[in-house]
Parts: structure tokens; C-alpha cells; sequence
């Protein structure tokens, strides 16, 4: 008879609600009456949460491995990083992450991304910022040739 190698799996049916109400946390907390920022949710910080490594959850989340688990790797794939997204929006928007980390986050864990346009007909340089391939910021015309065609 074949034993089966390594040790049992940490995973628990709970983490799949666990990890939707960690990601659903707003990004403050009052403290003696002060608003105080949190700790954008992360899945290491989720990890730490249900004291297990970050490998363990990465194994989870990967149809290739033997400890993948399809329904917290569906939930992480849609819900939470949805949850994620919103909290790096509206933290970022109530200022209590900084602008720069908010934009790196949002290009590198995000499905938003900086693009930049130049129209060849005199059009201004702008920057379009983009989400699961929809326009969020509507291009904006350059006015300079209306503007020369003024009286003056």
C-alpha cells in the first residue's frame, strides 16, 4: 500500500467566507475617536489571518497544484479581487493611501491600466486610465483649433 506524502491540508470550508469578510473590512477603523487607515487587504495579510504560509494560499488558488481548491480559488478570482479593487478606490479616494502606492497598486494588481494616447490632428497627450478593457475617462479633445478659428 502507497502512503500518501506530506502533511494534511490547513484548508477549512470556513476560509471561503473568512476571506470575503477579511476583504470586506473598510479601510479605516476609529481609534479613540480618529479615523486611522488599515492595512489594504492583501492575500499574505489574509494568510497571516488564518495563520497558514502564503504558499498555501497561492496552492489553493492554482488549478495545477494537488491542494487546489476550486471554490475558494473562484471566489478569490472574482469576489475578492473585486473587494480588493474597492478598497484601494476608496481608499485611495478618502486619502489614506498615498497616491503613488494607489497607482502602482491599481496598474500592477489590478485589472486597471495607464495608457496614454496622442492624437495625431494637433489632439492633447492624455492619460486613460482603463479597467477590464472599458474607457473609465472619456478621451478629451484638444481645443486649440476651435481656439484659432476665434476672432481675435
Amino acid at each position: 500500500m502507497k502512503k500518501r506524502g506530506g502533511a494534511p491540508t490547513k484548508y477549512k470550508e470556513e476560509y471561503c467566507e473568512k476571506i470575503i469578510e477579511f476583504y470586506s473590512r473598510d479601510c479605516f477603523e476609529k481609534v479613540e475617536g480618529q479615523h486611522r487607515a488599515r492595512k489594504l487587504p492583501t492575500l499574505v495579510e489574509f494568510a497571516k489571518h488564518i495563520k497558514v504560509g502564503i504558499s498555501t494560499i497561492y496552492d489553493w488558488i492554482n488549478p495545477d497544484h494537488p491542494s487546489y481548491k476550486k471554490r475558494f480559488s473562484d471566489i478569490y478570482k472574482t469576489k475578492v479581487t473585486a473587494l480588493q479593487k474597492n478598497a484601494l478606490i476608496q481608499g485611495g479616494l478618502l486619502g489614506y493611501y498615498n497616491p503613488v502606492f494607489c497607482k502602482f497598486v491599481a496598474t500592477n494588481l489590478t485589472d486597471m491600466k495607464e495608457t496614454q494616447e496622442v492624437g495625431l490632428g494637433g489632439g492633447a497627450q492624455i492619460i486613460v486610465i482603463r479597467s477590464g478593457g472599458q474607457v473609465e475617462q472619456e478621451h478629451i479633445e484638444h481645443i486649440d483649433n476651435q481656439t484659432k478659428a476665434l476672432p481675435g
